[in-house]
């Protein structure tokens, strides 16, 4: 596995800007004990409906904003000058071409003879009720929120990070590890439950742990998952190959072409079941599917600014504490104030932000100016 990365307090300048993985807090929020079972009785018809994800959602943004003050001033952890943007996964449809069981492994089947399976099914189902609830509160305490039918979280967090400024720090709230990318020496990863955060220093300099391995760079963590696959996602990798494998070989020959590279000129014999799976010619396909799928640099993004929905209203009281009375959520409206300070707080941000989110034109677009 390597060595285990030194423990030390990690510094961490406050970020300017924070992108929130929404459909994945959402659905996390499904499952954590003190909100799985919360319901919401319509009144006409009686039906009960969940709304865990509703408030684990609104919670999740407001612990990134909320002062917290301690005897030296506003705790370390509080960041309510932050811009908070929403990103919400459309679909691309490239991705399903490329591996049609992508994703499949998430669905849960409603007809299940396996009684945990159909809970899973009625719970995903539920979330995508409470999806357009989520939005309707976001945008009624101006946070702001982006969307693309044809583009996942995953690609609007790349394309943010990359377009971000060096002088903006910019936090990525999720507990994808492929967003791990998209780390810079001013961006950093973070999952909040259980609590981790992943810096571009702590990274390439002490090594983070990432199922059980250390890596010491981005890139070479998502190539070395492009060979291995990643079974969240229903994407098959090598038989047999897991990232422990695949660093070693990657270290060995200083990337994964090298290797190829070695194999093809007849300077590397494969000896043992897993080198002789790596160094078959379908590896080479595989690889380069997944990492087709994985990295997000490859996904083409020109043309795509009329569908992109990049939202971020004015807070409004009346219409959020409507809401939350109407769902049975009151413990909500009392966070109204915070995120309506922090949108105040945030307002200079915005312009940057809505530069950030611009997509270049198809007929102007230049891969070196992006």
């Amino acid at each position: 596995m390597g060595r285990k990365p030194l423990k030390r307090e990690v510094f961490l300048p406050k970020p300017d800007l924070i992108l929130v993985d929404m459909n994945a807090i959402a659905n996390a929020s499904l499952y954590q004990p003190n909100l799985a079972n919360l319901t919401w009785e319509e009144p006409r018809s009686g039906e009960k409906q969940l709304v865990g994800s509703i408030i684990g959602s609104i919670n999740a943004i407001h612990n990134q904003i909320k002062v917290l003050k301690t005897a030296e001033g506003v705790e370390p952890k509080s960041f309510p000058n932050a811009m908070v943007v929403g990103l919400w996964d459309g679909r691309t449809q490239f991705r399903y071409d490329l591996v049609p069981q992508y994703k499949s492994g998430r669905r849960a089947d409603p007809n299940s003879s396996d009684p945990k399976v159909r809970e899973k099914a009625y719970k995903q189902a539920q979330l995508k009720l409470q999806v357009p609830v989520i939005q309707k509160l976001l945008n009624s305490l101006g946070v702001a929120q982006v969307r693309h039918p044809f583009l996942e979280a995953d690609d609007l967090f790349y394309w943010a990070c990359s377009r971000a400024p060096s002088n903006m720090n910019v936090r990525m709230m999720t507990k994808d590890t492929d967003m791990l990318q998209n780390l810079r020496p001013n961006i950093h990863w973070h999952q909040s439950s259980p609590e981790k955060t992943i810096t571009w220093d702590q990274m390439t300099s002490e090594g983070a742990e990432i199922d059980k391995e250390i890596f010491f760079d981005p890139q070479v963590y998502i190539r070395c998952k492009a060979l291995a696959g990643d079974s969240s996602d229903t994407i098959p990798g090598i038989d047999g190959i897991g990232l422990k494998t695949a660093q070693a070989f990657y270290k060995l020959f200083g990337g994964f072409d090298a290797l190829w590279a070695e194999v093809a000129a007849g300077r590397y014999i494969p000896k043992g079941v897993k080198a002789g799976a790596i160094c078959a010619p379908v590896a080479r396909d595989i690889y380069e599917r997944n990492l087709l799928m994985m990295d997000s640099s490859t996904v083409s993004f020109a043309g795509m600014q009329e569908d992109l929905s990049l939202t971020r209203y004015e807070p409004n009281k009346e219409e959020f504490v409507g809401e939350c009375s109407t769902l049975g959520l009151n413990r909500l409206s009392g966070l109204f104030g915070t995120f309506a300070a922090n949108h105040m707080a945030s307002r200079e941000k915005w312009e940057q932000v809505e530069s950030i989110f611009q997509f270049p034109d198809e007929d102007d677009f230049d891969e070196e100016d992006y």
